[in-house]
């Protein structure tokens, strides 16, 4: 697996700028004309307050979102469903969501904060999500994260999930890097038939599953990694599905019962 390059719109951030003017065109490996729209908080902390951006409206599907370092405000999303294209939040710089949804159609890049503190809040991004050196991220509540991608935990981040369901889902291979250690309440592999997610076996930490690891019909979970996955409650396999570690260890861990549910023969440990 590569690791996440830091695409245009994170490198914006950088400069610290409190606008960009539209049809940037960016550090893609096929760059296209893109317009990034800039977290400014001149107003509050209210993500759908048009006079918070530099555009001066709030964030469009097609739109890069950039939220900088040095600022009195940060966004929260309190209410409805927000999109964009990309998302990149700077170190210092940070993002809650809290009864609301984001939806990100590319690739969600944290050097900062990010925060779910309720159970209506959920994130999907249909990208590759990446923490990298020094970010955070935490959930407070019963939150939904769903991701398309990959996802990227470098070393020294700190990615707490305890409370929250991780789905990966969608076409495409998705990888799971922990460099640093990583908890999450369930995990539900459910991809699209004939995908997989797959732990990196480059992986230089652990993953811990507080609740249920499930593998839907059609979705496979790979383990290459040599590394340690902890789970405390139930793994189910359902028909069509496969759980493969080839390597590494699957250590059954919690206060009470595991139960271990492979409906079809080949869906094997």
């Amino acid at each position: 697996m590569k690791r996440f390059a830091l695409p245009f719109f994170l490198l914006l951030i950088h400069t610290a700028l409190s606008a960009q003017p539209a049809g940037y065109t960016g550090r893609d490996a096929n760059p296209t004309s893109r317009t990034t729209n800039v977290w400014t908080g001149a107003t509050s902390t209210a993500w759908g307050i048009a006079t918070n951006w530099s555009l001066g409206h709030v964030p469009q599907t097609a739109e890069d979102v950039g939220i900088p370092s040095s600022l009195s405000n940060y966004p929260i999303i309190g209410t409805g469903s927000r999109s964009c294209n990309g998302l990149g939040i700077a170190s210092g710089a940070s993002l809650t969501i809290a009864a609301g949804g984001l939806t990100i159609a590319t690739d969600c890049i944290v050097q900062g904060s990010l925060t779910l503190n309720n159970a209506a809040s959920v994130l999907t991004v249909n990208g590759n999500l990446s923490f990298d050196t020094n970010s955070s991220a935490a959930a407070t509540a019963a939150a939904n994260l769903y991701i398309q991608g990959s996802l990227n935990c470098e070393s020294l981040s700190t990615i707490d999930f305890a409370s929250a369901n991780l789905t990966f889902q969608g076409s495409g291979t998705s990888y799971i890097l922990t460099d640093s250690p990583v908890t999450v309440a369930n995990l539900v592999i459910n991809k699209t038939a004939g995908q997989a997610a797959t732990f990196d076996a480059t992986s230089n930490s652990t993953l811990t599953i507080n609740g249920n690891l499930t593998v839907n019909g059609g979705s496979t979970l790979n383990h290459p990694d040599s590394g340690t996955t902890y789970l405390k409650g139930n793994l189910t396999v359902a028909s069509g599905g496969a759980c493969h570690f080839t390597a590494g260890t699957l250590s059954l861990e919690g206060s009470s019962a595991t139960d271990l549910t492979f409906t079809d023969a080949g869906s094997y440990l």
